[in-house]
């Protein structure tokens, strides 16, 4: 499948030169209209996490990891359905 509309080689080099959450790619996909705030937000706090769970492995409770998969699986598919609008 491909992108509807390509994205402005700004954007484009941006999100794949830089890393994720330092560069503000998720501040980028909502400022292109690509994705909504509320799900940019939510994955600036996913990446947060991940970055716990791989690098201060040792630190993880495994209470507050059932709750994030319980509470927040919604958010996955939000992203899906974002991001297949742009493919």
């Amino acid at each position: 499948m491909r992108r509807k509309a390509p994205l402005p080689a700004e954007i484009e080099h941006r999100l794949t030169t830089l890393g994720a959450v330092r560069d503000g790619t998720f501040e980028i996909l909502v400022q292109a209209g690509l994705m909504s705030p509320g799900l940019g937000r939510a994955m600036v706090e996913m990446t947060g996490f991940r970055n716990v769970v791989v690098h201060e492995y040792t630190r993880i409770d495994a209470e507050v990891v059932v709750r994030i998969l319980r509470d927040h699986l919604e958010d996955f598919r939000r992203f899906e359905a974002e991001a297949l609008r742009w493919l």
